[in-house]
């Protein structure tokens, strides 16, 4: 099944859902005592935000911020935003506290809803904006904003404020140290993402897709809200991933594609569960996305479950770019770029090279790429129209399958040679005692960088530093492997589960001071 390439807003989107769909369940929340919401009940529900908004006076370049996490009330309260033509800022609170009075004053919204429990009753009393408290919605018993809107008609009948290319979205990148940046996302761009991420995974209506991952995130909000949503298929929601419950998710509601991230499938092969027989039945594949999977951690989940798994890769600024397709995988790979995007691997200088030579990872198409940025005085940058660099390294192999080897900021310069971290990194997850590893260079009065790895085991296993590097020795030239191996309990993470090497890097750093 194949989606029209026409742009369509939200609020045909809903509308058409509704058609054709109707008493069909969109969402079901796992975390909120099975509450879930038909196609028909997203429409009416959509509409009255629309009215309540537009009784607020809000036009379409005008800010609504959203603070809270995955809930039947945030997936309310942002496709109501975008129905009605707004601009929805989501913001994940845990993950951006430390600058997250800076993200609200850039923001400058006119309307800000929360929701209780993280601890905003400061910040609300000096942020921009008029703050309300989300709520919940109950059929006979909603509280917050939707309390309010049961004064409201669900047949909101006036066309959206915004244009294709009004901004819908600004989200956060993740950032740890350095202040995370604001991307903006137009109406026209999201819609090609949801278009490419959804004939990707090959949603068919009716199908179940579980996701757990925030959808303040670009790529949840893609694949586990918008994508559904164009194709007709229903979404599993939990607020965050949990190993106990994952496949009894799968297994109780019958999911066809469950998302999951590397974090998740190295917690699920060091600590495993036992799955029911046939509980899996239903599932036709995980989709990795998020951060890089070692070929050594696809192959083991895959043996030790028996559930295929598919890669994606994508980024803030360059939209969903490459995917695994579902019946025609190659390990080791993202696969070929996805619908809309143009893909090649460029030199330092900029030029084009060949299938199978490393390089920058450069996209285009001008579809899915960022509309522009939002600066820390609250401006809108928009984003040089030019193919986006996108500081990741790779090649295409023969097949134009996508090989990911790094980031460009975190390659290894040993003596003058070039040494790409996550090479180190599965040949040290390729041990039976290791759940993770993390490679990074530090200074070197000899060669400039040397090579260090850090290494967490999986519970109850045991391995030396001395068995680690022979381990690496056999498998790597003497210049890539690690010169120090140290040990801990668990290493660090981005909000998106991905390896902060920067964080290793300032450790190793102050063990030396110490």
């Amino acid at each position: 099944m194949n989606t029209t390439e026409t742009y369509r807003s939200m609020a045909d989107l809903i509308a058409g859902g509704a058609r054709e769909h109707g008493g069909q369940v969109y969402i079901k929340s796992v975390d909120q005592g099975g509450k879930e919401l038909t196609y028909t009940q997203l429409l009416h529900l959509t509409n009255r935000i629309a009215h309540f908004l537009a009784r607020q006076g809000l036009g379409p370049a005008d800010r609504v911020l959203l603070l809270s996490d995955n809930s039947i009330e945030f997936v309310l309260l942002y496709l109501g935003v975008l129905r009605y033509g707004a601009t929805l800022a989501a913001v994940n609170v845990d993950a951006n506290r430390q600058h997250l009075a800076a993200i609200c004053r850039a923001i400058d919204p006119k309307l800000v809803f929360y929701e209780d429990g993280h601890g905003l009753d400061a910040l609300s009393r000096e942020a921009p904006g008029t703050w309300r408290p989300l709520g919940e919605w109950r059929e006979g018993g909603s509280s917050g904003l939707f309390a309010e809107l049961d004064g409201f008609a669900p047949d909101y009948g006036a066309a959206p404020l915004c244009g294709p290319d009004d901004p819908a979205v600004i989200f956060y990148t993740s950032g740890t140290v350095a202040r995370p940046k604001g991307v903006i996302y137009s109406h026209r761009v999201l819609f090609y993402n949801f278009d490419a991420v959804g004939e990707w995974i090959g949603l068919n209506p009716g199908d179940r897709i579980l996701d757990f991952r925030p959808y303040s995130w670009c790529s949840a909000m893609e694949m586990g809200l918008g994508g559904p949503l164009l194709r007709g298929a229903t979404v599993i929601m939990a607020r965050r991933f949990s190993r106990s419950r994952y496949f009894e998710w799968i297994a109780e509601h019958k999911v066809n594609v469950a998302v999951c991230v590397p974090t998740a499938i190295s917690r699920l092969l060091g600590d495993p569960v036992d799955v029911a027989p046939g509980g899996l039945s239903s599932l036709r594949f995980v989709v990795s996305s998020s951060a890089a999977l070692l070929e050594e951690h696809w192959r083991a989940f895959e043996a030790r479950y028996g559930a295929r798994v598919i890669q994606g890769y994508g980024s803030s600024e360059g939209g969903w770019t490459c995917g695994q397709p579902p019946n025609a995988r190659k390990f080791g790979t993202v696969g070929p770029p996805l619908k809309h995007q143009l893909l090649w691997i460029a030199d330092a200088g900029g030029e084009r090279l060949p299938n199978g030579a490393i390089g920058e990872i450069v996209v285009d198409g001008g579809k899915q790429q960022a509309s522009g940025f939002l600066s820390d005085q609250g401006e809108v940058q928009i984003r040089d129209p030019a193919p986006l660099r996108t500081g990741d390294l790779g090649y295409l192999d023969e097949d134009g399958h996508l090989v990911i080897t790094g980031r460009a900021k975190d390659i290894i310069i040993r003596g003058g040679v070039n040494i790409a971290p996550l090479e180190i990194d599965a040949v040290l997850a390729s041990h039976p005692a290791v759940a993770e590893a993390a490679t990074v260079g530090v200074p070197d009065q000899a060669y400039g960088e040397e090579v260090v790895s850090y290494i967490a085991l999986k519970p109850g296993a045991a391995a030396s530093a001395e068995e680690l590097s022979e381990h690496c020795r056999r498998r790597l030239p003497e210049f890539k492997t690690p010169k120090a191996i140290i040990f801990a309990d668990s290493l660090p993470k981005t909000a998106r589960g991905k390896l902060d090497r920067k964080v290793l890097v300032e450790q190793w750093h102050n063990d030396r001071a110490r």
